[in-house]
């Protein structure tokens, strides 16, 4: 398991993300670290662990509070390209409580408002990012918590580079709707005829810095998961089931402590 220190050295936030050696073999099966385990490496007690149900889609799932019984309460936002279900962001201001995604090649992004103590992670592929999903996710951040995308700190997880994803003319297409031709130039390069390498990242970034998160507060971990074999790559491998996928998460921790 490995931390982001631009987060975790600066912030009362705990990231984490995790690699093919974490995975471990039970009974023939890959089975993912526990709750107890990411608590022991972030050194911080966890409530529980909560993942985003993702479906690719441009949906917001805040987490908002608890009731009498401990359970959580939750608010569906409704940024959605897909029939509800769904969603590839979650947000809270809850202490102790680990946000998580499931990743093989898409983007995990994690967020956090110190002025609010806010945190959020977002998981953009291409078709989530084509939807907005972490404009959306910092938007319902500012419409529920008060949250200015200026004070927004974000930090790029492990995931597919520019460099090693190739695509076709049809998700040029796709962009055009939410990218303008010089924007889509800063995230797609010609590859020969119809061919294009797409930096999903790029466009992250691009998405980001329009809604006013400042350069200066984004960080990229800078690990390709498909040319690093420690971690899972859909495109490297051809298959990625979740057991063996990579687990992204970010905490927040409890003041009173």
């Amino acid at each position: 398991m490995r931390s982001i220190p631009f987060f975790d050295d600066h912030y009362p936030v705990r990231t984490v993300f995790t690699g093919k050696k974490d995975i471990h073999q039970c009974d023939g099966r890959d089975v993912p670290p526990d709750v107890e385990e990411f608590s022991a490496f972030m050194n911080m007690p966890l409530r529980r662990m909560l993942f985003a149900k993702e479906a690719h889609s441009g949906s917001v799932c805040v987490v908002t509070e608890q009731d009498p019984e401990g359970r959580f309460v939750y608010t569906d936002e409704t940024w959605s390209v897909k029939p509800p279900g769904g969603y590839d962001s979650v947000i809270t201001d809850i202490p102790e409580i680990l946000l998580c995604l499931r990743t093989a090649d898409c983007i995990p992004v994690f967020l956090y408002d110190p002025a609010g103590r806010v945190i959020a992670m977002a998981h953009s592929g291409w078709r989530g990012t084509c939807s907005g999903i972490s404009v959306n996710t910092v938007c319902a951040m500012e419409k529920l918590f008060g949250t200015d995308p200026g004070q927004v700190i974000a930090a790029f997880g492990p995931c597919v580079c520019g460099n090693c994803y190739e695509v076709g003319p049809e998700l040029l297409e796709d962009f055009s709707k939410r990218f303008s031709a010089d924007e889509r130039r800063i995230f797609f390069r010609p590859k020969g005829k119809d061919k294009y390498h797409l930096d999903v990242k790029g466009a992250v970034r691009t998405d980001l810095l329009r809604l006013g998160v400042k350069p200066e507060n984004m960080y990229d971990t800078g690990i390709c998961t498909y040319e690093n074999d420690g971690f899972a790559s859909y495109r490297r491998d051809g298959w990625a089931p979740p057991e063996k996928q990579m687990i992204s998460g970010i905490a927040l921790k409890n003041e009173n402590r």
